[in-house]
């Protein structure tokens, strides 16, 4: 017992000690200006008299790890300081940047504990000066400019700076200026007294606010490629620019034509901003003719202030040409040159026969009798765009076609460009120029292709051909032929460029754990490896951009199709799961029992049904019947009577069928059956009961007898009893008055010593009658007394012994 209350106080003494390590820091954020010296107050205790082993100040990071300390860190090297005064761990941090902007804390260890520090830190917040114009005052004589910062200056004096000198200080945040007065003019910035920095200049008043900045003034760049056309601008603070344009033709009193709305320019042009104060103008697919003189002119919210940048820049437009010209010891030196000079200086490719030479990266190339051939040149990152080929010492080299591709596979209704390239020697002249099939007959003359072809050409040696809209039959291989001004200058490249054409089609198989795997494919392997696009119910599928695409197996209806970037309305016939599944009965009639019936399952599925399900609904669970299209069932009977429905299975899904109702008739053997022996149950039942009642009416009939002769009664005497007939006139006025009933008509009695022999007794007697025959009956019939009797016998008298 003793024991732990010895360690229970063991344990309270150490936590008490714990919790009286602490660290406070007066502040939770501060925000201050760029420049400024910034102090974080801060003091920390300690319980024991134990040395404190290490203090340091350290920046909260978002993410894990040991902090840092600033004394250690090379982006507070110089700027910061920690006091190390007893208790007393106050920061100082010099010179504050808006990087320094985040979260700080201080922590201290002892010898007998570990790290200490405050729950949260400070928060540090460092923003720049800015000099900014009052709205209201831009175009009046008097001009308000203020000195302002996120933070709160605690500060009463501001430093003011006008193109860089010291003017004056103020203990307002603020000052007015005169427009009118010149000595006004000019940038303005600002500073807080005990900072080290001042705000960013802003113009206020004058005309050097305004200017436009070309960079360069002068662009050199090939014909067909794309060149950026880099300028900035600036205008006096408290403007608003509302409007930029890029224009060419200067007209004095006409406001400038935007070069966007230039027909010539349709499509090539766009703006560019990668700045507030960005103005750059990108054009593409240069031509000759675009070799202009281009200026920038902005516009702002003040009615008069708007502004061009002159003299602008200026855009030439060249392309390649090799020259060859005598070098030493009968070799050769070739230089592709251009009609200005290449901005960036570019580096040079050199080509012989259409390869490249690889030694070679400048504008000149020597070339010795060995190195017979055609040459042309290229610059870097523009490879394609070669210089007319000129032959060197060899003129029979010079006499080439060479296609980019001698196999190209392209989409059924897309488009495809045939690159080929000819070269010729430099004393000769180009006339003609075709493509051709099987016959030497330019292929723009063919029916087939009409409004389809065009030629194209980039530069003087190219000569590509476009056809648009394709079709099946146009797989077939296309050759180049040019004719020169000599008649016997011809030629033909071969073997010529063989083009292949195909459509998409999706194919399905089972990958297995519910995956199914579609694959686009096609006849041949499309040109420059598109990038597929794949559709699901017509949305499209961001994660497939393959030929292949991994889906879930669905149970409803589901549809897929593919196609490739850039012929995005070209695509595959859809595979889908089965749809319009239908259940019907193959029966020329009624089905009667005995008969055969086959009931048939169609479905419209891509790729076709695999299998069909046959199922017949019941209360309990619905039973699988069997599988197959078709389920036939011989000699039926009513008790295959019901719905019956059927589904359809694809490997993308599958569909049931509207329940579809089975009707199985009597047949005539079975209907006349049920008629006799419904017959012989009526007449059981009405014939078994008469007897009975006529058997127990003799009996008394007989008793009756007996009493009578007792009696003394005259046996002349004639009785009838029970006779029952309807009224005559409920018989006619009544549709629902059908039967007549005669309970029973007795004879008289006869004396013992009449001639006759026998006694007469008449059963029960039921006539019925349709109302129809009923309504037929005059009224002379209705006064007949003659009777009906559906039995007359007649019971032989005993002799009296």
């Amino acid at each position: 017992m003793l024991r732990n209350i010895t360690v229970a106080a063991i344990l309270m003494l150490l936590t008490g000690v714990q919790t009286q390590h602490s660290v406070t820091l007066s502040s939770q954020s501060l925000c201050v200006v760029t420049g400024s010296t910034v102090k974080i107050p801060c003091s920390f205790t300690k319980p024991d008299q134990s040395t404190v082993t290490e203090r340091e100040w350290y920046r909260v990071q978002s993410s894990e790890g040991e902090p840092r300390d600033l004394n250690n860190d090379p982006e507070y090297s110089g700027r910061v300081s920690v006091s190390t005064w007893w208790s007393d761990c106050e920061l100082t941090v010099r010179n504050v940047r808006v990087s320094d902007s985040g979260v700080y804390n201080f922590r201290f260890k002892t010898q007998s504990s570990d790290w200490i520090s405050a729950s949260s830190g400070v928060q540090l917040t460092v923003t720049d000066l800015q000099v900014k114009v009052d709205p209201n005052t831009v175009g009046q004589r008097e001009v308000k400019v203020t000195c302002s910062s996120t933070c709160r200056i605690n500060t009463h004096i501001i430093y003011w700076y006008r193109n860089g000198h010291y003017i004056k200080y103020t203990n307002d945040a603020s000052i007015v200026l005169d427009s009118t007065s010149r000595s006004d003019k000019g940038s303005y910035s600002c500073e807080v007294s005990g900072t080290e920095h001042r705000s960013p200049p802003v113009c206020v008043l004058g005309i050097e606010c305004w200017g436009v900045t070309y960079t360069p003034e002068h662009v050199c760049a090939l014909k067909n490629t794309s060149i950026d056309l880099s300028c900035s601008y600036k205008y006096p603070a408290g403007l608003t620019v509302i409007k930029s344009v890029w224009f060419i033709k200067v007209q004095v009193g006409v406001e400038p034509e935007d070069v966007r709305k230039d027909e010539e320019y349709q499509g090539r042009v766009q703006y560019t901003q990668s700045s507030q104060n960005d103005c750059s103008l990108r054009i593409t697919n240069l031509r000759e003719r675009d070799a202009q003189t281009y200026r920038f002119r902005f516009y702002t919210t003040d009615p008069t202030g708007k502004y061009t940048g002159e003299p602008g820049v200026t855009l030439s437009v060249t392309d390649l040409k090799v020259t060859v010209s005598d070098w030493y010891n009968g070799n050769k030196k070739l230089s592709c040159i251009t009609t200005c000079s290449l901005s960036n200086n570019p580096t040079y490719i050199w080509y012989k026969n259409r390869q490249r030479v690889t030694d070679q990266d400048r504008n000149e190339l020597y070339v010795s009798s060995g190195n017979a051939g055609s040459y042309s040149c290229a610059v870097r990152g523009h490879e394609e765009l070669r210089s007319p080929a000129v032959c060197v010492f060899d003129e029979k080299s010079c006499w080439s076609v060479s296609y980019s591709t001698q196999t190209v596979c392209s989409l059924i209704g897309s488009s495809v460009d045939l690159h080929s390239y000819y070269t010729f020697p430099n004393n000769y002249k180009v006339t003609e120029v075709l493509w051709f099939i099987k016959e030497l007959e330019d292929v723009r003359k063919d029916e087939e292709y009409q409004g389809r072809v065009q030629y194209t050409q980039s530069s003087q040696n190219d000569c590509s051909l476009r056809i648009t809209n394709l079709r099946e039959r146009d797989a077939q291989t296309y050759r180049f032929r040019f004719y020169t001004d000599d008649p016997t200058g011809k030629y033909t490249g071969k073997p010529g460029v063989t083009l292949s054409v195909t459509d998409l089609k999706v194919t399905v198989s089972d990958s297995g754990s519910g995956q199914i795997k579609l694959n686009c494919n096609t006849t041949c392997t499309l040109s420059n490896n598109p990038t597929y696009i794949w559709y699901k119910n017509g949305q499209r599928v961001s994660e497939c951009k393959s030929a292949s695409c991994s889906v879930a197996a669905v149970g409803g209806v589901v549809s897929y199709s593919c196609a490739v970037e850039g012929h995005d309305s070209l695509l595959s016939p859809p595979v889908y799961s089965p749809t319009n599944t239908r259940a019907v009965v193959l029966s020329s009639g009624d089905t009667v029992e005995g008969d055969s019936v086959t009931l048939s399952c169609s479905s419209d599925a891509n790729p076709p049904v695999l299998t069909y399900s046959w199922f017949k609904q019941s209360a309990a669970a619905d039973t699988l019947l069997t599988t197959g299209q078709n389920y036939s069932i011989s000699n039926i009977s009513s008790q295959h009577s019901g719905l019956y429905y059927c589904t359809a299975h694809n490997q993308l899904g599958n569909h049931t069928s509207t329940p579809t109702h089975l009707d199985v008739l009597f047949s005539k053997n079975t209907v006349l059956m049920f008629i006799m022996v419904g017959l012989f149950i009526f007449l059981a039942l009405t014939l078994i009961p008469g007897a009975l009642w006529m058997w127990k009416r003799k009996r008394s009939s007989a008793n009756d007898h007996s009493s009578t002769g007792e009696s003394g009664q005259p046996e002349s005497d004639a009785v009838y009893e029970n006779i029952s007939a309807s009224d005559h006139s409920r018989r006619v006025a009544s549709d629902d008055q059908n039967d007549v009933h005669y309970a029973m008509s007795l004879s008289p009695r006869l004396p013992p010593d009449t001639t006759e022999e026998e006694d007469v007794q008449y059963a029960a007697v039921n006539v019925s009658r349709s109302t129809a025959a009923i309504q037929l009956v005059t009224d002379e019939e209705a006064d007949d007394s003659s009777q009906i009797y559906s039995k007359v016998q007649k019971i032989p008298r005993q002799s009296k012994s």
